[in-house]
């Protein structure tokens, strides 16, 4: 049995999947949905999240 789950964020975002029962993530790049019955919830990698500090100092050698 599989269940349909719609992402609303992320690069999967905006269409459905069939997804089978008891998987409970889903890898994609930048980051892996957790997913929820219905729903799956973006969590961006660190790399790739908007959260980490950007600096334009070099880096000493």
């Amino acid at each position: 049995m599989s269940r349909r789950i719609t992402p609303k964020d992320g690069p999967l975002a905006g269409k459905t999947y069939l997804v089978p029962e008891g998987i409970d993530h889903i890898d994609a790049e930048g980051g892996r949905y957790r997913l929820a019955k219905t729903t799956a919830k973006w969590i961006p990698t660190k790399a790739a999240s908007t959260d980490v500090a950007k600096t334009d100092e070099p880096k000493a050698d």
